[in-house]
C-alpha cells in the first residue's frame, strides 16, 4: 500500500514539473513495468525525461529502456520506457 501511494505522489509531483532549462514534460502513465513521459516535439527534454524514468524505474529495482516514441499530439509527443 505503502508503494501505490510513494507511486500516485511521485507521478502528481512529475505531473507538474517545469524545466529549468528546457521545455515542460509531464507523466503521462506509470506503473511497475513502465512509464509513458509527455515531451516537446523536438525531443530537447528527452535526457530530463530519461532521468525521471530512471528515478521511477529505480523504485523498483529496475532501470528504464526507452522502447518508443510516439506521435506527435497537442505539442508534446509520447515517450515510453520499460522498467526492466
Amino acid at each position: 500500500m505503502k508503494r501505490a501511494a510513494g507511486l500516485i505522489v511521485l507521478s502528481l509531483a512529475l505531473s507538474g514539473c517545469v524545466l529549468p532549462s528546457g521545455p515542460p514534460y509531464r507523466v503521462q502513465t506509470a506503473s511497475s513495468s513502465a512509464i509513458t513521459i509527455l515531451t516537446d516535439p523536438a525531443l530537447r527534454g528527452l535526457p530530463q525525461a530519461r532521468q525521471a524514468a530512471q528515478a521511477h524505474c529505480g523504485q523498483y529495482g529496475k532501470n528504464a529502456v526507452q522502447v518508443s516514441v510516439g506521435k506527435l499530439r497537442g505539442g508534446q509527443a509520447p515517450v515510453t520506457f520499460a522498467c526492466r
